[in-house]
């Protein structure tokens, strides 16, 4: 269940202080998050809806280069150019900055020339969080992350043909992630033009009423009208390209012994875990078959 802090996190008009334009006042969001928590599902699904425009991954160093690129433009234009070329500069800021995450997405650009949401979806890419903040200037940001139990998102990803990570090197990513959601949302504290909401991947997974969840917990941060009914719908016409049994031909269900030791010592996941639950609110939990949480 979300908190009170998660619920009203995304619900600010959008805030453009410096740039003008049609551009400006779009609302920029990144669905984002934990690896095999459901980042491609709830992005698929919100691009179902016609005000929705959300771009395919993008690598995080292009992110971090991006960032950088926009700060070297903002301080040439603001040393290095008459007062009219700066204002110009400030005028369009904000479409050079949206066709850079476009153009770096894996995916074509949709057509949809009425969404008033726009963004893209990146596991762990509020790990970049200031770069973006950077790209995107004072435009308000809203962070969707997807998050689940530690112990499942391993094992989904664990199951994937293509996984090489080590248990240690995904839980300290999972960790840097969860730090990171924390960051973002004690920033929120200090400025309304970044916000974080909450996406619990087992918690949609085990509601009896799916699109009533995604109506309250997807849809309504963002302010788009989209009903239980009509998000059930939009869920039913979605296919979940990348759930564990579209992509993989096993599913492990069970970590190893020395597997789930390491979950069980883990002193940082544990802090982590703590401190994210005090900022949400939230009960995410450290879930293990033969040793207490």
């Amino acid at each position: 269940m979300q908190s009170k802090r998660e619920r009203t996190t995304l619900t600010d008009k959008v805030s453009s202080r410096s740039e003008s334009g049609e551009a400006a006042y779009l609302r920029r969001v990144v669905v984002c998050g934990i690896q095999r928590s459901g980042t491609r599902q709830f992005a698929d699904i919100l691009n179902q809806h016609p005000k929705v425009n959300l771009h395919g991954e993008i690598p995080g160093s292009l992110i971090v280069l991006a960032g950088r690129l926009m700060n070297e433009a903002d301080s040439t234009y603001a040393r290095g150019f008459n007062k009219a070329a700066a204002q110009r500069w400030r005028r369009k800021r904000l479409e050079v900055a949206d066709s850079l995450i476009s153009g770096f997405s894996k995916s074509f650009p949709m057509s949809k020339p009425d969404a008033d949401v726009l963004g893209f979806k990146s596991p762990h890419a509020e790990l970049e969080w200031s770069s973006l903040v950077e790209i995107w200037g004072t435009t308000r940001i809203d962070f969707l992350f997807c998050v689940r139990n530690v112990k499942q998102a391993y094992l989904s990803y664990k199951s994937m043909p293509w996984a090489q990570k080590t248990i240690s090197q995904y839980v300290k990513r999972y960790v840097n992630s969860l730090e990171a959601a924390t960051a973002i949302a004690e920033r929120h504290s200090r400025d309304h033009a970044i916000g974080i909401a909450i996406l619990n991947l087992d918690s949609f997974m085990s509601d009896a009423k799916q699109g009533s969840w995604l109506a309250r917990h997807l849809f309504s941060p963002l302010n788009i009208a989209c009903d239980a009914k009509e998000s059930q719908a939009l869920l039913e016409a979605t296919k979940n390209r990348n759930a564990t049994s579209a992509t993989s031909s096993i599913r492990l269900r069970d970590l190893d012994e020395d597997e789930e030791l390491f979950l069980a010592g883990h002193s940082r996941l544990r802090s982590a875990l703590r401190a994210f639950n005090r900022c949400f609110g939230a009960d995410l939990e450290l879930i293990l078959d033969h040793h207490s949480s």
